[in-house]
């Protein structure tokens, strides 16, 4: 069973801010606040080096793509916008930490992302994630992400998940990235 995988046409996002948060782009004086910041997602196995090698040396991720959401000076969560190609653009590795779940801060920290994106000219944002990630699906939905149904059990999964989140409008994208307008 694959992740879920969303796509997001270049659209508007819509502004959004948080009074006291501030986001910040990636510099190596940070490295250890985004393994800190990570953790969660990590599970806490991930070192200097790796994120030397897995982030900084992956030629899709820049520095000026990797995000971060500060309380004052201190990072609480990040986003990572990978430039695919020039067409193609990917939100990766988006973490809040626990302490700050339910405040905004992952919209805030995927807009700076999406924006970067955006500006660097590709069409299509993707992004994949998981079913257990509810308050994230959440969030991806309604910052225009739609689902892109590439395996068989798709649709079942997406049903689930629509239900759970009480939604009614139901967008996807089939396997060859058609849009279709369904109720699943």
């Amino acid at each position: 069973m694959g992740q879920l995988k969303m796509i997001r046409p270049n659209v508007p996002l819509q502004e959004y801010s948080i009074p006291g948060y501030k986001i910040i782009s990636h510099d190596d004086s940070i490295i250890d606040s985004w393994i800190e910041v990570s953790e969660e997602l990590t599970r806490g196995r991930w070192t200097r080096e790796q994120f030397i090698e897995r982030m900084l040396g992956d030629p899709t991720v820049k520095p000026e793509g990797i995000f971060y959401v500060c309380d004052g000076d201190t990072p609480v969560g990040t986003a990572t916008g990978q430039i695919v190609d020039e067409a193609n653009g990917r939100l990766h590795m988006v973490v809040v930490k626990a302490d700050y779940k339910g405040k905004g801060l992952g919209r805030l920290v995927c807009t700076a992302a999406c924006e970067y994106l955006y500006s660097a000219g590709v069409s299509e944002i993707s992004l994949a994630t998981d079913d257990f990630r509810v308050p994230a699906v959440s969030l991806y939905l309604s910052m225009g992400f739609i689902p892109h149904l590439y395996e068989d059990d798709m649709p079942q999964r997406w049903e689930n998940l629509y239900n759970l989140l009480k939604i009614e409008d139901r967008t996807v994208y089939d396997i060859n990235k058609n849009k279709l307008w369904c109720k699943l």
